[in-house]
């Protein structure tokens, strides 16, 4: 009778290790604000974007169809403004002001603070035409 009970009591615990739902994480780095893709010829053009304060970084990445194959990568952490780069993780902080892509060029302007005081607007563009990510272009923002 004993050995009925530890048997009943150990398939019990058994059988509650393997119902308990498995815990799934996500992939997707926490520091990522969002994501979106746009068609461009015959690549599909996906933009990462992440929290600036977290992670200072935007992502462009080229995925070749109809095979859906990430070809190119390209990770922007600094940019260089009439010869002088700066880096985002330097600064009192970046921020994303606006992003689209028109045309077949990425657009975005941002926000950058330097520790000795200043924000300058950067507008930057990427033509991602021609199936392959361009040279990243940045000057800094006109205001009218």
């Amino acid at each position: 009778m004993k050995k009925l009970i530890l048997l009943l009591t150990g398939l019990l615990y058994i059988s509650c290790a393997y119902s308990q739902p498995l815990l799934v994480t996500s992939s997707l780095p926490l520091s990522v604000d969002s994501v979106e893709t746009h068609r461009v010829d015959d690549s599909l053009v996906r933009i990462i974007r992440h929290n600036m304060e977290l992670q200072p970084l935007l992502e462009i990445e080229r995925i070749s169809t109809p095979d859906i194959k990430l070809v190119e990568t390209l990770k922007i952490d600094a940019v260089t403004v009439n010869g002088e780069t700066l880096r985002f993780k330097e600064s009192d902080g970046v921020f994303i002001e606006t992003l689209k892509i028109h045309k077949g060029i990425v657009e975005f302007t941002l926000g950058y603070y330097f520790h000795r005081g200043g924000n300058p607007l950067i507008q930057c563009t990427i033509n991602v035409n021609n199936n392959k990510l361009g040279m990243l272009n940045c000057k800094h923002h006109k205001t009218s």
